[in-house]
């Protein structure tokens, strides 16, 4: 029995050395790896060293320079700490960029940032300043498209006195403009009481200042298209639509 418990302990023993060794030997190869991975990490391989290793895709109006210097990057940059997601908010806090995702490669070291641009449907000017809105009304300095290399065509539409609080009813505006192409529309003009003219190919049209109802105001002036037949154009200041049940031609004094 005494020769039982001798070699039971004797077997647990070794069994305790066992485990020790092999903690030990997870421990250096742990230790190993994290010196490895922090090697490579800092190699000057894995580095971004400037911009022709920064692929920018997706562009059109804003330059890829324009870009390259909004990102503002320091080199040389270590590929693993380039902060993708901050380097992403970066570029989409510029009104002329909707939204942004950035991919890392590896082999070679690469950045490659995917863009797409907001789509400006009107020129506009607001305060004094001249800038593009696009479809939900977000306003886009003119500056960010200076240094264009494809054909930029201005759009047609003009848009004069933009309030840029009216974001929302732009967005509206702007909808509507589309739907109801019917009735050609060049320019939109708010007065100093933010009431709201049109430039269409009937003449002047008031919409007044309410945006409760401004779907019927663009079913009244369908429903006019064929005015300049029965009218004298030159001879009409504007079209009162400020009241969609009641459209009133208001005529030039004589």
């Amino acid at each position: 029995m005494v020769k039982s418990l001798s070699s039971k302990l004797e077997h647990l023993r070794r069994k305790q050395q066992r485990e020790r060794r092999r903690s030990l030997w997870r421990a250096i190869v742990t230790i190993g790896g994290a010196i490895a991975i922090t090697g490579v990490g800092t190699s000057s391989y894995w580095q971004i060293k400037g911009d022709t290793q920064v692929q920018i895709e997706g562009e059109n109006l804003v330059s890829e320079a324009a870009i390259h210097a909004l990102l503002d990057l320091k080199y040389p940059q270590f590929l693993g700490a380039t902060p993708s997601q901050k380097l992403a908010q970066k570029l989409e806090s510029i009104p002329a960029i909707a939204t942004v995702r950035v991919s890392k490669q590896t082999i070679p070291p690469k950045l490659t940032i995917f863009i797409r641009e907001r789509v400006p449907v009107a020129l506009a000017l607001s305060a004094g300043k001249v800038g593009f809105l696009d479809a939900e009304g977000t306003w886009i300095p003119s500056y960010l498209y200076k240094d264009l290399k494809t054909n930029f065509s201005l759009p047609q539409l003009k848009v004069i006195n933009f309030p840029l609080q009216s974001r929302a009813s732009w967005t509206e505006l702007y909808r509507l403009i589309s739907a109801y192409s019917a009735v050609e529309i060049t320019e939109v003009r708010w007065d100093e009481s933010e009431g709201l003219f049109l430039k269409t190919e009937l003449g002047m049209v008031y919409l007044g200042s309410d945006m409760s109802q401004l779907e019927d105001r663009f079913k009244v002036m369908v429903r006019l298209k064929n005015l300049p037949e029965r009218f004298d154009s030159s001879k009409i200041a504007f079209i009162d639509l400020s009241n969609p049940q009641q459209n009133l031609i208001q005529k030039y004094r004589n």
